[in-house]
């Protein structure tokens, strides 16, 4: 009996030692992961997190900090495929999950997960509607009427979507139509402006020169006149792709800082 209390003394205290062991790891480890995360390593901090989260599975936070380490880290695919199965069960990690589907342009996805009614904590929900005006800035240039928007940076971003200059592909269109090249030359596009106007205005001169020496019947001058004709159509299409072009660029500068904005929040 005295050897079987002593074994059992031992055994309890050995387990109280490697417990004690095993939070003091599991503290340091979460300092040290908090530690890179602050100093922008995030690779370094979702390693320790992972290693925590293999220490204690069931920690929500640990869950929801790995998430954000790696979006920060743009490491989309991770946060996909470890925080679907669980967004549901925490906020935090919902609202993850939520911006991993952003970043991969699943917005529908991203919009599903974003039901304001889902969320108790006052700033995740907040987050969430910050998230929603993004989205609708990225794919409409402008905030729905009627949206109740608490957010400065989002509001400057709607500003400058809603005054950003573009320019109008059936002007271009138009423009070149009646002076070849010049619907180039209003979208900024020079070069190719130029070029459409010697291309055109020298398979036109030599198709009225063929025509001019040998009549209607000219086989040359209806060649050239087919390829000044081509050129023509050509030069009409490429402008107004060119002012889509010139639009897209203009819009792809704000789009690059409203994801920027949204996916580098700490919540």
């Amino acid at each position: 009996m005295k050897w079987i209390l002593i074994i059992l003394l031992f055994s309890s205290t050995k387990i109280f030692c490697q417990d004690q062991d095993s939070l003091f790891s599991e503290t340091k480890t979460l300092s040290f992961a908090r530690h890179l995360y602050i100093n922008g390593m995030y690779d370094m901090a979702s390693q320790e997190y992972e290693r925590l989260i293999y220490i204690n599975p069931k920690n929500k936070i640990y869950h929801k900090e790995l998430l954000a380490s790696y979006r920060k880290s743009n490491n989309i695919k991770s946060i996909l495929k470890k925080s679907k199965n669980e967004a549901f069960y925490d906020t935090g990690i919902q609202l993850e999950y939520a911006l991993g589907n952003f970043a991969a342009g699943n917005f529908e996805t991203a919009k599903y997960l974003l039901v304001p009614d889902t969320f108790s904590n006052q700033k995740h929900r907040l987050i969430a509607a910050d998230i929603k005006n993004c989205i609708s800035l990225l794919e409409f240039r402008i905030l729905p009427v009627g949206t109740d928007n608490q957010n400065p940076v989002i509001e400057n971003l709607s500003i400058m979507y809603r005054t950003t200059k573009t320019k109008s592909p059936v002007k271009a269109g138009i423009f070149s139509a009646v002076i070849p090249g010049s619907g180039r030359v209003y979208t900024q596009d020079y070069t190719n402006g130029l070029l459409s106007l010697l291309f055109i205005g020298g398979s036109a001169w030599q198709s009225a020169s063929r025509f001019k020496q040998k009549g209607i019947t000219s086989v040359t001058g209806w060649i050239y006149g087919g390829i000044a004709f081509g050129f023509y159509l050509g030069n009409i299409y490429g402008s107004v792709k060119s002012a889509k072009k010139y639009n897209n660029k203009k819009y792809q500068i704000l789009d690059e800082k409203t994801k920027n904005y949204i996916l580098n929040l700490d919540f």
